[in-house]
C-alpha cells in the first residue's frame, strides 16, 4: 500500500525535499543559537576565555564560527557581536521553520488533492462511455433492419458478457458501462427485416477502452 501512495508524492519531491531541508537548517540553527550562549555569559560575567575550555568538538566549532570576531580584551564589544548572532540565528530558524512548515502544507495538500482525483477518477471509471461504429454491411438485396451487439468484458475469474439488439440502419452503438483500464471484447452482426442475422463482422479482442 505505501508503495502505492509513493507514486503520489514523486510529482512533489521538490517540496518534500525543500521540507526536509528547511527543517534540518531549522534545527541546525537552533543547535547553533543555543551554543553561542557559552560565549555570551562568558562575556556577560567577564570571564577570562569567552569560549569553552577543553570542550573537544564544540570549542573548535566556536573558534572557527566566530572565534575571529571576539575580543578578549573588549567584552562588551565582544558581547554585542554574540548578541547580533544570536539573534541572526534565531531569525533565521524561526524563518526555516516557517518555509518547512509552509512547503510542508503545500504537499499536503497537493498529495491529498491528487489521492481524492484518482480516487474519483476510479470511480467515475464506471460511468463512462464509449461509442462503438463500425462499417455496415453489404446486404445483397436483403433489407437491414438493425444490429446485434455483443460486449464482453475480462474480469479475474472469466469474462462478463452484455448483448444488445439495435434497430435502425445507425452503424454504432454507445455503451455505457464501460471501465476504464479494463479488457473488452466487442462483435456486432446484422439482421435483417426477416430476422435472419448475418455473421459476426467486426471482433476488438482484449481491447482496452481508455477515457
Amino acid at each position: 500500500m505505501y508503495r502505492r501512495l509513493l507514486r503520489f508524492l514523486r510529482p512533489h519531491s521538490g517540496r518534500m525535499l525543500g521540507a526536509i531541508g528547511a527543517s534540518a537548517l531549522a534545527a541546525l540553527f537552533d543547535a547553533y543559537s543555543f551554543s553561542l550562549l557559552i560565549p555570551f555569559l562568558n562575556a556577560l560575567f567577564g570571564m577570562p576565555s569567552l569560549l569553552p575550555v577543553k570542550s573537544g568538538w564544540l570549542t573548535a566549532f566556536l573558534n572557527r564560527t566566530i572565534g575571529l570576531l571576539l575580543d578578549p580584551t573588549d567584552k562588551m564589544g565582544s558581547l554585542q557581536v554574540v548578541i547580533f548572532l544570536i539573534v541572526a540565528s534565531v531569525a533565521l530558524k524561526n524563518f526555516f521553520v516557517w518555509l518547512a512548515g509552509n512547503l510542508g502544507a503545500q504537499l499536503q495538500e497537493y498529495v491529498t488533492r491528487d489521492v481524492r482525483d484518482a480516487v474519483y477518477s476510479h470511480l467515475r471509471g464506471y460511468a463512462h462511455h464509449v461509442v462503438l461504429t463500425w462499417k455496415a454491411p453489404s446486404m445483397h438485396g436483403t433489407t437491414l433492419s438493425g444490429y446485434q451487439v455483443a460486449i464482453s468484458r475480462k474480469t479475474s475469474t472469466g469474462w462478463t458478457h452484455w448483448s444488445y439488439t439495435r434497430t435502425g440502419r445507425t452503424p454504432s452503438h454507445t455503451w455505457t458501462h464501460t471501465r476504464a483500464g479494463a479488457k473488452y471484447r466487442v462483435t456486432v452482426r446484422a439482421r435483417t427485416n426477416t430476422g435472419v442475422y448475418g455473421p459476426w463482422m467486426v471482433r476488438h479482442y482484449r481491447t482496452t477502452l481508455r477515457h
